[in-house]
């Protein structure tokens, strides 16, 4: 009897150890928590420096995307990506026109047209059906990246058709979110440096001078976007230590306390919350 107790009992055990593998929730990626230094720690202190360090549990990767969109006689935006990414402008009509608007306040493009289109200051007039013109991004300026649209308008009845050409990737980013009592400038100075980490499964060596980046802008006074940057396909691997220095642009909370941000990347999947500061 005792015998036959003990197996039932060994059963139920090894029964409610599987169900208990099978409900727990599979690991979530995360990078580690972030660890935060400010200099100085004066409360109200314009332009502190802000040093963020982290290790990464999924990789990185610079990559591309423009984004367009666009209806007849109305503002299209496309969004600057990785140089040599283009979209093309067809003609649907023999009205269709299109406003490209040059220079463009966070980066320039190249712009090619097919024989029968004319040019008039920033105004492109269509002569014929199926004709182009093919807008090329050529640089993009580190300090806006891709958080500022670029407008372009169509003036006619009918809107020409557009192709976007891009890259294999669109870019990884780096979102940083402070707390509400601090201020984030427009534009805010950074470097970024990256350890050596795994890249497709290689174990490859970082960075010794700023990892390049596309763009790091507030989204609002206390999100940050940092883009990779898209170039040269830059990557950051996995296991790599990341150091963020912001130098200018953050001022500190105008109260003594003590303050958390958080940092999350578009690879991992969860926003994961740093360590404390204390501005006194």
């Amino acid at each position: 009897m005792k015998r036959r107790f003990s197996k039932i009992l060994g059963v139920g055990l090894t029964l409610a150890l599987l169900t208990s593998l099978l409900l727990t929730a599979a690991p979530v990626s995360a990078l580690t928590t972030p660890s935060v230094t400010v200099d100085p720690t004066t409360i109200s202190e314009a332009n502190a420096e802000y040093a963020i360090r982290f290790e990464l549990d999924e990789q990185l990767t610079g990559g591309s995307s423009v984004t367009v969109g666009a209806t007849a006689g109305a503002p299209g935006d496309f969004n600057l990506a990785e140089i040599g990414d283009s979209f093309v402008i067809t003609a649907t009509a023999t009205n269709n026109t299109a406003t490209i608007p040059t220079p463009l306040d966070n980066g320039t493009v190249t712009i090619t047209k097919s024989t029968l289109v004319t040019v008039a200051g920033d105004v492109y007039t269509f002569n014929a059906i199926g004709e182009t013109v093919t807008v090329t991004v050529a640089t993009v300026d580190a300090t806006n990246g891709r958080c500022d649209e670029n407008n372009w308008t169509w003036v006619g009845d009918t809107a020409p058709t557009v192709t976007v050409t891009t890259g294999d990737d669109v870019a990884d980013t780096i979102t940083i979110v402070f707390p509400p009592e601090t201020t984030v400038d427009t534009a805010p100075t950074l470097t970024m440096l990256a350890g050596p980490g795994w890249i497709n499964g290689v174990w490859t060596g970082g960075t010794t001078t700023s990892t390049p980046y596309t763009g790091v802008c507030a989204v609002d006074t206390t999100t940050v976007v940092i883009t990779l940057d898209q170039t040269n396909k830059d990557r950051i691997g996995e296991g790599a230590e990341v150091r963020l220095s912001f130098t200018a642009g953050i001022t500190n909370p105008d109260e003594a306390g003590t303050y958390n941000l958080t940092v999350e990347t578009s690879e991992e999947d969860a926003v994961v919350v740093s360590t404390a500061h204390t501005p006194v």
